[in-house]
């Protein structure tokens, strides 16, 4: 599929010298840059969705799934003192 894009001519610029230095054609320089960058965001897409669904199974396990906003500040403030009561003892 073909497509028209308007960029800056600095940019432009940039972009025929990089594609010169990897010996490539303009065109086959620009399709590598949309490919990777796609290839990356899809990459970063997934890594964050695995890493969600680890932390609502860990939240399951835990059974804190359905916990209330306030139920977690609790535990927060738990959480604080004891690190507190260890770092400074009385």
């Amino acid at each position: 599929m073909q497509i028209t894009l308007t960029i800056p001519d600095q940019i432009y610029y940039h972009l025929e010298q990089s594609a010169l230095q990897q010996q490539q054609s303009l065109d086959e320089f620009l399709n590598l840059l949309v490919v990777e960058g796609m290839g990356s965001r899809v990459g970063t897409r997934c890594i964050w969705e695995w890493i969600a669904q680890q932390y609502q199974q860990r939240l399951a396990n835990e059974n804190k799934l359905t916990q209330t906003s306030t139920d977690i500040l609790e535990d927060l403030q738990t959480i604080r003192e004891n690190v507190a009561n260890e770092i400074y003892p009385e």
